[in-house]
């Protein structure tokens, strides 16, 4: 009678873990869509075959030429076509983003080049997305790479309007209270049950997507009265790479009774960073990868 119970026990167990991580896997991954279209007659192409380079996610276009490929990990890709009797289009750095949908249409001309060639082209990002109804705010790694003084996701959110930093360095968005902002971290919520603000410390440099919604947010997100900050950390590749990032504050005082500014002083503010990702040595390198921060 124990053994029923326990078998039944782990059993109800890994169900709720596996349910568990693909809520979270499906809160951290979006979506890419598109037509695929013969350039000589404006015929949808049917059976075209669409693959995320660098992955093993593949499909195959309907008899609408339409597509649609779930569960991609946010960040940038690139978008392979092929078909027999076609040039092999690669569209590069579509950038995909957390619960939303990217779309990429391909437009294929017949195959008037020597066999082993693609033609490849550069994704363009839309102005409008159209599936996006919330206010919100997001920056991407490109994003994040470029902007100085970044030490937390705090001091990275601060340069959005309605955003400010109190002195005990709790965030307030659009005037609300510290807490009523939620924190989730690959999907996860990572907010302090106790003092209600984010339970870690998140490094920026780390991250490939964060986002800050003010408005108009879903059901899906609870206990959330004033802003969600969602963060997503970077997925490792075929190829390796890896970073360095120090930073150490200064002042630069002015006198406004002189007019002339002072030496440069140290505020005693210091950090560093670092992050490596890549294939596993020994695997298969678009199946097994790695990524570390610190």
């Amino acid at each position: 009678m124990r053994t029923r119970h326990k078998a039944a026990m782990t059993c109800g167990i890994i169900v709720l873990t596996a349910f568990l991580i693909s809520s979270a896997l499906a809160a951290i991954n979006g979506k890419i869509s598109g037509t695929v279209i013969d350039a000589s007659s404006g015929t949808p192409l049917i059976g075209a075959t669409v693959r995320v380079e660098g992955t093993e996610m593949v499909t195959k276009t309907d008899e609408d030429g339409e597509y649609f490929i779930i569960s991609v990990p946010s960040g940038k890709w690139s978008i392979v076509v092929t078909h027999v009797g076609f040039e092999t289009i690669t569209k590069e750095g579509v950038r995909v983003l957390v619960d939303l949908t990217t779309p990429v249409d391909f437009t294929m001309e017949p195959a008037t080049i020597e066999i082993g060639q693609r033609i490849v082209v550069q994704a363009q990002e839309p102005v409008i997305r159209k599936d996006l109804t919330a206010s919100r705010v997001i920056f991407t790694a490109d994003r994040l790479r470029t902007l100085p003084n970044i030490v937390t996701v705090q001091s990275v959110l601060t340069n959005y309007p309605g955003v400010v930093i109190d002195r005990d360095d709790s965030m307030h968005v659009r005037g609300g209270r510290a807490g009523q902002v939620s924190y989730y971290f690959d999907g996860f919520s990572v907010q302090d049950p106790f003092v209600a603000t984010s339970g870690i410390h998140i490094i920026p440099s780390a991250l490939e997507e964060l986002s800050l919604t003010s408005g108009g947010y879903t059901a899906e997100y609870g206990e959330a009265l004033s802003g969600i900050v969602s963060a997503v950390t970077r997925e490792g590749g075929s190829r390796y790479h890896g970073g360095v990032r120090l930073y150490e504050g200064v002042t630069h005082p002015y006198n406004v009774y002189t007019g002339s500014w002072g030496n440069l002083k140290r505020v005693g503010n210091r950090s560093g960073s670092f992050h490596l990702s890549g294939p596993i040595p020994g695997a298969a390198p678009e199946r097994y990868t790695f990524f570390t921060a610190g």
